[in-house]
Parts: C-alpha cells; sequence; structure tokens
C-alpha cells in the first residue's frame, strides 16, 4: 500500500519506504550522509531508495557512504535510477549497473529485469515532467512479463493537483493490478517521507 505522509510513529508489522529520493550527484541539493541524518532523526522511514535521473553512480555512492557508516543508520539503503524512457520517466529499482536512457519503455522495463531490479512506473500521467500515459502503459500491459512494469506508484507530493494519482489509483484496483508505491521524489531533505510504501514487515 502506499500512502502520504502523517505524522503517526511506524508501527511494529508494517514498515515505510520512500521508495524515490535524489541527491546531489544527481539534480538533488544534499549528499547523502545529510539525507542519511536527516533519515534517521525526522522522517520514520524503514527504508530508502536513491534514484537519481539516468546514472546509477549516485546510488553507488551512497551506498559507499552508507556501508562506510553503516552502525549509525536504523534504515536500509536501495539502488536505483529514475530513467529516462521515450515515453516518461521510469524507476528501476535494487539495480547496480547502468540502464541506457531514451529506449522503448517495454525494453527499459526488460533491462531493468535482466539487471535483477524491479521497475516502477512514477508519477503516472502527471502533466507536469516526463511520465508515462495512459495508453502506453495500457499496450504495454499487455505484453509479455518480461516486458510489462511492476509497480505503480500513486502516493507522490505531485499527487495534489498536476499529478493524476487518484485516477491511476482507481485505474489501478479495476484493471491492471500492479503493486502500489509511494515515494516523495525529494530532491532536498525537506520533502524526505511525504510520500511513502507502507508494507508488511520492516526490511527490504
Amino acid at each position: 500500500m502506499s500512502e502520504s505522509h502523517s505524522n503517526a510513529q511506524p508501527s511494529a508489522l508494517f514498515g515505510r519506504a520512500d521508495l524515490q529520493v535524489h541527491t546531489s550527484y544527481g539534480d538533488g541539493m544534499d549528499d547523502p550522509i545529510t539525507i542519511f541524518d536527516r533519515v534517521e532523526r525526522e522522517a520514520f522511514l524503514d527504508v530508502i531508495a536513491i534514484t537519481d535521473h539516468d546514472d546509477v553512480g549516485g546510488a553507488l555512492a551512497a551506498r559507499e557512504v552508507y556501508e562506510r557508516t553503516r552502525d549509525r543508520w536504523g534504515f536500509e539503503l536501495v539502488t536505483g535510477i529514475e530513467v529516462t524512457t521515450v515515453h516518461g520517466h521510469l524507476l528501476a529499482l535494487w539495480v547496480d549497473r547502468p540502464i541506457p536512457s531514451f529506449k522503448p519503455l517495454e525494453r527499459t522495463v526488460a533491462l531493468i529485469h535482466e539487471a535483477g531490479g524491479v521497475a516502477v512506473i512514477p508519477h503516472p500521467f502527471s502533466l507536469l515532467t516526463r511520465s508515462i500515459g495512459r495508453r502506453t502503459l495500457e499496450r504495454v500491459l499487455q505484453l509479455p512479463a518480461e516486458q510489462r512494469p511492476d509497480g505503480l506508484e500513486v502516493a507522490s507530493p505531485l499527487s495534489k493537483g498536476w499529478h493524476a494519482g487518484d485516477r491511476a489509483r482507481r485505474a489501478n484496483i479495476e484493471r491492471w493490478r500492479l503493486a502500489e508505491t509511494g515515494g516523495s521524489d525529494a530532491h532536498f531533505v525537506e520533502t524526505l517521507g511525504l510520500a511513502y510504501t507502507r508494507y508488511r514487515g520492516r526490511t527490504a
């Protein structure tokens, strides 16, 4: 399940994962250690994913910092990329190698799967940023499993106004049945955890 921010404390049964965070290695404003400090002190998150645009280098650098300072953190780190496809942005999670940009959506999904990763469509139908449209998504969902995305981000700070999160969520419940995720799309630490994925358990 996915949720927008609340002030409630985390539960023992369900974890919180912010699956879209950007660092200063890309177009984010903060370096990994600043992000980690904020997550540890204020964000109530169990997992974060570093997903800089079109480059896995930021996630790998963040992982190096994380592993070097591991005893300081009570959360887990996932490496990823926000890949630009010819049809819009796509999150590649649990990958640690480059995924080429500007390929068709279905080809990019297949490459993510080949790398052992999970493909999630962020901010679907958004008019504010490069996003996968409904027609493209419905076409790709008719393809073989290796070319189909795994999840749909339906909770995001963009979901008020420009982002069609409610429409995407309804269509997903009625037709697509993709796993639903949430992510803050944080480019600075003040927005970490404004949306997140809530899941059973506390680890990635």
